[in-house]
């Protein structure tokens, strides 16, 4: 091996150490936003126990205030509790309830005085509230410990993950600069870079696909094209038991930056979800918002942003929608049409504070059928320069769905129409189907399709 080719392996390892070291930041950001609203969640919780508890404290009414702790302690985040009581004018101090999950006899001492606290630890988080009486007069204290079980997993998780994809970046860029260097050719060395550069960005948007989403009340389809030059199309699904919630977007730009931005949306509205999927819309959005702007502005320096848009499921077919990307579609069963949802909203990374406002509902009745797509769909030409457009897209998939119940066999219906208008479109194409049906029925797995490989209609 040259010296020269030496140097570039050399450089190369240099460059994955960087990576990696700025993705564990981005890593340790996400633990403290995740940190924050525990310790948001659990003042409220406090409070909450201080206000009902108060007339107990002050009465020493012992018997109802163990009954508040032992509802206290059905919140599985509370590992450890415990209420004292100070006569006013006194320095006696008295035990009133002690709570330990594990069960562990502890020694409780005596705050020394009655104060609000928050005191954040590695794996726990503990809140001091005191009580008052009628007077204001501080005659009591509760301290109430929360697990950070979640929120550590949480981010390990994402730690996991990013370091990975940094990994495989670091070792492909190498590969690449060896393999140019040897050449020692420019024109091949550039094509080669941008094959591998078009090979990592499909595979991140291959990744980002949700595998076999399931939920007892929705059928799900999707597909996604990537374009000669990658973009930064995603969508996803998450889904348990009760709970659901649909993720659309596209990242300004081409290529492997905009792969790591949509890489980041996934990953942060992936925790949200785990963390508590019953969560405000907006107040998602705005902290996944929040992690973006710090990232792209801060971190990246890049000048980009995501239309974005968050659909959670409320229940009885209602969704609520936050953030702004193509107008979602709605399939209406009982007319056989198709309705247009006007839901706006700000896009992510624009602005480092997300502006709060009323979020779009609307409610889907059995058979009917979202629709989410990108606009690499609706703007794409044919060789005389006109746009597919919404209204041909709409046309379509009327009558794919008037024509199968089958959602992947609808998608390729549209994706047929699509690319008989237009063989070869200059942007990535997403279409994401989700239909309200009966509890029970398995889900489609979600595919990506080659143009060349689809049926006709």
């Amino acid at each position: 091996m040259s010296l020269i080719q030496r140097l570039v392996v050399v450089i190369a390892g240099v460059m994955l150490l960087v990576a990696a070291g700025a993705y564990l930041g981005i890593s340790r950001h996400e633990r403290a936003t995740l940190v924050n609203g525990k310790v948001t969640a659990g003042k409220m919780v406090v409070n909450f126990f201080a206000t009902s508890s108060a007339p107990a404290v002050v009465f020493g009414d012992t018997e109802t205030l163990a009954n508040d702790v032992k509802d206290l302690a059905k919140n599985r985040d509370v590992v450890d509790a415990e209420v004292w009581q100070r006569a006013p004018g006194s320095n006696e101090t008295t035990l009133l309830a002690d709570f330990n999950r594990a069960g562990v006899k502890k020694t409780r001492a005596a705050p020394a005085e009655f104060k609000e606290s928050v005191a954040v630890g590695e794996t726990e988080v503990a809140i001091e509230q005191p009580f008052s009486n009628p007077e204001g007069v501080v005659v009591g204290s509760a301290r109430i410990v929360f697990s950070l079980a979640p929120e550590i997993a949480a981010s390990q998780a994402t730690t996991r993950r990013i370091l990975w994809i940094a990994s495989i970046l670091g070792l492909l860029v190498a590969g690449v600069l060896v393999l140019a260097v040897g050449r020692s050719l420019l024109q091949p060395m550039r094509e080669l870079r941008m094959a591998r550069e078009l090979e990592i960005a499909t595979n991140i948007q291959q990744a980002m696909l949700p595998t076999k989403p399931t939920h007892p009340e929705f059928l799900v389809g999707g597909r996604m094209i990537p374009a000669d030059e990658v973009g930064g199309d995603f969508f996803d699904v998450l889904s348990s038991e009760h709970d659901l919630w649909v993720t659309v977007g596209d990242v300004s730009g081409h290529g492997i930056g905009a792969g790591l931005i949509m890489l980041m949306v996934q990953s942060a509205f992936s925790t949200q979800f785990r963390t508590n999927p019953n969560q405000d819309p907006n107040l998602v959005m705005g902290t996944v918002n929040g992690l973006l702007w710090e990232n792209i502005t801060e971190r990246l320096r890049e000048n980009k942003y995501v239309t974005c848009q968050l659909l959670a499921y409320q229940g009885d077919g209602v969704f609520h929608v936050a953030g702004g990307h193509q107008w979602p579609f709605v399939y209406r069963a009982a007319t056989k049409t198709v309705e247009r949802i006007d839901a706006t909203g700000p896009w992510l990374g624009i602005i480092k504070t997300w502006p709060l406002a009323a979020h779009t509902a609307f409610r889907m009745e059995q058979n009917d059928v979202l629709c989410l797509y990108s606009d690499g769909l609706i703007e794409a030409r044919d060789e005389q320069g006109n746009l597919y457009d919404a209204a041909r897209f709409v046309a379509s998939l009327e009558a794919a769905l008037q024509h199968t119940n089958d959602l992947e066999a609808a998608i390729d219906r549209v994706l047929y129409d699509l690319f008989s208008f237009c063989p070869k479109p200059d942007d990535d194409v997403s279409v994401l189907l989700v239909r309200r049906a009966v509890a029970g029925v398995s889900v489609a797995p979600l595919l990506s399709a080659d143009p060349a490989a689809l049926p006709p209609a």
